[in-house]
Order: structure tokens, then C-alpha cells, then sequence
């Protein structure tokens, strides 16, 4: 049976083939008989004189441009039809579209086809929208469900702009994110985007955001500047939305937000966009600096701490520190950060941080020394200290912007709250050795004033509360 079918098809593809008569040509006019040995193709049992369309022709996209040029071409009737039935079709049959296809001489039985077609397309597109939908619900099918939503283009926005009203946060989501993919820059488009940025959900208002920047024309920015003067509004979606435009008139905005704004997300999402602009002004820096020691909300604070390392702010390292002492809440996040700020201070804030109690916030620490560093030494206070009596003198380190003098001591070591005080015999011996070979590596490197930990990081994106979950894109 399988073989019958194997067969069947063939004579399909071969029938195909065997058609060689040119689109327009006088031979197709007249219509004549199929040459000895050609098998006529599907459709052409009855009709023997069915105009021919050649095997060049088969298989492209035919759309509304092209199915116009051939009706103001005057190309006949059943040329049309035949290239219709060999095409892949991408018709709109909107009311408009039908209008101009008449102007330009359609008959009935092409208009006919032309509904046909695009219907069926419609069905089809919709089955992968719905698809598309359903994977949005599982994590490991949400990137693959918005790649195929971005082949099919266009077609899927109207069936995509009905899900922004779903009760599901992840099908909203994913169906915002889509259409900013996508890429319709009309404003008919942007009109369903706009709303979602006071969005019920987080997660919602931030593919919003980047949905609205994917979209924007040149007057966008000035509609979105006008929607943050609305003060009542949720609008930390809106602050998100300069970040990603990237226009750089946005700063006086959000450094006001950062400041004076009573909604924590707001203040949030204003400090984030700022490190994302990459102004480093003077009121910039004092804004974030402001936030991060001054602020109530935690995660205002770790958007500021964000926002500066990303600036690499000169300056902000006691800042980071008093913010550390400040606040217990958020301590984490301000250690995560400092792995940004190539400085003495940092490099010994961080050392000293290695003997924390909490066991977290010492991984965190040897985690950000490593990165800031390059170093790969145990989480140990002595190694590390011993390694940086040696290092902090050589090229690497001595041209680095710094705090506080070059040849400062460390700063004295909190005492040990849970691990053990000292080190066991031996381990000043082994620090030092440590220390003297790096020292060594260290003195043959170029200075480099950002440190290695800049480039490899990228840039900071919104936090995960209103982005994707961690571990997401």
C-alpha cells in the first residue's frame, strides 16, 4: 500500500514537470494539446487545452502585488487561475483589497478563488497561532512557538492581538512578545501594545515595553513621553519602554522618576533604564547613588546598584558599601553587582566579605572576585589576601581607578562569624606562593581600566520579578 502511494506521487510530480509552456506566450493563448509523451498535469484530464505554467513559475508566493500586476498586465483568465492553483497564495481578501482587484479587471471566478484561498490560509495560520498559544504555557516551548509565530509574519497578528485578553499572564505574554518580533511598525498595531503596559502583570508590561520599541516610528517616543506624565498610572512599563528605545532625551525623565516618583516600580524601572542608556552625567550618577543608599524599597536598591555598575560610576564603591552596612535586605544583589567596579576599594570589600556568616553572601562574593579578577583561588580570606598584597602593586591593578590610595593596606578583616579564625598551618605559606605567581602573571598584562568582568557581562537587563523567570532569555 505504501508503495502504491510512493508511486501515486510520483506520477503527481511527474506530471508536473512536464509542463513547458512559457506564462504569456502565444502557445499558452491558443491553449494547445500536450506534446507526445507528456502526461497532462492534475486537473487537465477533462481539459486538454488547459493553460500551461512553467515548472519556474510553480511554487512561488503569490500575494495581492503580484495577482494585481498580472490583472493590469491583462493576462487572461485561466493563466491567472492556472498560476493561482500551482502558487503558494498569501492573499487578503479584505474589503479594500477586493475593491482595487475589481478596478483592475478581476472576474468573479478569480475573485472566487482568491476568497477560497485566502480562507484557507486563514484556518491554517490560526491552527498555529492556537498551537502557539498552548506552548506559551510550557517554558520549554515558548522560544520555538515564537519562532514559528515570527515566520508566518504578519498574518498572525489578528489572531494574536484576541490572546492579549486572555486570562492566561503567559499567553498574553507570549503573544505581545510575538507581535513586537514581528515587527509591524503600523500604528494600527501599536494601538493593541500601548495598553498592555499597565498590564495586571509584570512579566506582561515588560514584553510590552520591548514589544513598543520593536514597533516604534518617529513619533513614538513623544506618545510615550506623554503617557509617563500621567502620574496616577502603573507606569513602570513605560519606564522600561525608554530603556529599550535607547533615546537618550529620556534621561531628565527617569532621573526625576528615580527621585520623586511614589511608586517603587516606577522608581524601579526608571534606574534600570538609566544604566541602559549609558549617560553618565553628574545628575545621572547622583540620582542612582541616591537610590541606592536612601531608597526604602529593596528593589529599588538593586536596580540602582545595577544601574551604576553598569555605568561603572566613579565613586560608587563606598556607596555600594554604605548601602551593605545599611541595609541586611538586598546585600546579595550589591555584591553581585560590584563585580562591575574594577577598583582597590572593591577588590578589598569583597575579600572581606569572604568571611560573611551567611553562607550566601560569601559565595557571592567569591563568585564576584573571580569574575572581577580572573583569579581562581578557593574561597579562602588568606589566599585571597595574600594573593592581593602582591597584585594590587603591578600594572594591572595599580592603573585602575581607585578610591583610596594604591598603596592602601586592606582593609582590616571583619572577624570570622561561623568559619574558623585563622588558617591552619601552612596556609600563609601556600597564600603567598599563590600570590607571587600571579603577581607574576599579573606584571606581563596590559592595564585595562574596566576589567574583564565588564565585557564578559553584557548589558544588565530588568530584573527577573518583572521580566522572564531565571534562566530565560
Amino acid at each position: 500500500m505504501e508503495t502504491s502511494f510512493k508511486v501515486r506521487r510520483a506520477a503527481r510530480i511527474a506530471a508536473q514537470i512536464g509542463i513547458f509552456i512559457m506564462l504569456g506566450s502565444p502557445a499558452a493563448t491558443t491553449g494547445p494539446a500536450a506534446g507526445a509523451g507528456e502526461r497532462p498535469a492534475r486537473g487537465e484530464k477533462d481539459n486538454p487545452e488547459a493553460p500551461k505554467i512553467p515548472p519556474e513559475a510553480k511554487g512561488e508566493l503569490l500575494d495581492n502585488s503580484k495577482l494585481l500586476a498580472l490583472l493590469k498586465a491583462k493576462v487572461p483568465e485561466e493563466i491567472i487561475l492556472r498560476k493561482i492553483e500551482v502558487s503558494e497564495c498569501d492573499f487578503d481578501d479584505s474589503a479594500e483589497q477586493i475593491a482595487k482587484f475589481q478596478e483592475a479587471g478581476a472576474t468573479p471566478r478569480i475573485l472566487g478563488v482568491l476568497i477560497d484561498k485566502a480562507l484557507v490560509k486563514r484556518k491554517r495560520v490560526k491552527t498555529i497561532v492556537d498551537i502557539a498559544e498552548n506552548d506559551f504555557e510550557n517554558v520549554d516551548g515558548y522560544d520555538a512557538a515564537l519562532r514559528r509565530l515570527a515566520r508566518e509574519g504578519i498574518a498572525t497578528i489578528p489572531y494574536l492581538v484576541k490572546y492579549l485578553e486572555s486570562e492566561s499572564e503567559k499567553k498574553r505574554a507570549g503573544s505581545v512578545e510575538a507581535i513586537g518580533r514581528i515587527g509591524d511598525r503600523s500604528a494600527a498595531v501599536r494601538k493593541h501594545i500601548v495598553p498592555m503596559l499597565y498590564d495586571a502583570s509584570p512579566a506582561v508590561r515588560n514584553r510590552a515595553a520591548q514589544a513598543l520599541a520593536n514597533q516604534s516610528d518617529e513619533n513614538t517616543f513623544e506618545e510615550v513621553v506623554a503617557l509617563f506624565a500621567r502620574r496616577g498610572e502603573k507606569n513602570d512599563g513605560v519606564a522600561q519602554a525608554f530603556g529599550y528605545f535607547g533615546d537618550k532625551r529620556a534621561v531628565p525623565l527617569l532621573v526625576e522618576a528615580v527621585k520623586d516618583r511614589l511608586d517603587p516600580d516606577v522608581r524601579m524601572s526608571s534606574a534600570w533604564s538609566l544604566g541602559r542608556l549609558g549617560v553618565r552625567t553628574k545628575d545621572v550618577i547622583d540620582a542612582l547613588i541616591s537610590a541606592l543608599v536612601d531608597d526604602r524599597s529593596e528593589k529599588v536598591r538593586s536596580a540602582a546598584a545595577a544601574a551604576l555598575a553598569e555605568l561603572q560610576a566613579d565613586g560608587a564603591v563606598r556607596a555600594f558599601i554604605k548601602a551593605y552596612d545599611r541595609y541586611p535586605e538586598g546585600r546579595e544583589e550589591i555584591l553581585r553587582a560590584m563585580r562591575r567596579l574594577k577598583t582597590h576599594e572593591s577588590i578589598e570589600f569583597l575579600i572581606q566579605c569572604l568571611n560573611e556568616e551567611d553562607g550566601k553572601l560569601s559565595r557571592t562574593a567569591h563568585e564576584s572576585l573571580v569574575m572581577l579578577t580572573g583569579e581562581k583561588f578557593e574561597n579562602s580570606q588568606d589566599v585571597w589576601l595574600g594573593w592581593w598584597s602582591n597584585a594590587k602593586k603591578t600594572p594591572r591593578y595599580i592603573r585602575v581607578g581607585d578610591e583610596s590610595a594604591p598603596e592602601a593596606q586592606p582593609s582590616p578583616a571583619p572577624a570570622p562569624r561561623s568559619k574558623s579564625e585563622g588558617a591552619e598551618n601552612g596556609r600563609g605559606k601556600a597564600a603567598a606562593k599563590e600570590g607571587a605567581a600571579s603577581s607574576a602573571r599579573d606584571e606581563a598584562e596590559v592595564s585595562d581600566p574596566k576589567g574583564k568582568a565588564g565585557a564578559s557581562e553584557g548589558k544588565a537587563g530588568p530584573k527577573p520579578e518583572y521580566g522572564r523567570k531565571a534562566g530565560e532569555e
